[in-house]
């Protein structure tokens, strides 16, 4: 049977807030980033900050996961291309264009390399969209 968390459930009754506030309560420290769950936490800590228009904070979750991941040997984990495009989105937001092309450009190749086409598909969205802006200025 499958149990709810906490998160789950204020999402299920349309509690955004309280569900983003229970992500950012939990603890996806440094040293408890060793599974693909913490590490998916911590992704939704992210993806909280940049919602909140917080990009420094989302950029510091990605950054944290990202210097685990060779310790872990997680290259491979199916959660970098999803964390490379928090990265991409949360750079554009911060006014970096160039990093975040580049952020979104790996993160697009490697969710073409997992075959995950919804997240690739996402990712060459929000490319363009920052290549409209960055021409519109």
């Amino acid at each position: 049977m499958l149990e709810l968390t906490e998160q789950d459930q204020a999402l299920l009754d349309g509690g955004r807030g309280e569900a983003a506030a229970l992500a950012m309560q939990s603890s996806a420290s440094p040293t408890g980033l060793e599974t693909i769950g913490q590490r998916l936490l911590a992704l939704a800590q992210g993806e909280t900050a940049l919602a909140q228009q917080d990009p420094e904070a989302a950029l510091a979750v990605v950054n944290r996961v990202l210097a685990t991941l060779p310790e872990l040997h997680a290259w491979q984990d199916r959660a970098l291309p999803m964390l490379l495009h928090l990265q991409g989105r949360a750079l554009a937001v911060a006014g970096r264009p160039g990093e975040a092309e580049t952020a979104l450009s790996e993160a697009i190749r490697l969710s073409r390399a997992y075959a995950m086409r919804p997240l690739q598909w996402r990712c060459h969205a929000y490319l363009a969209r920052l290549a409209l802006t960055r021409k519109d200025h």
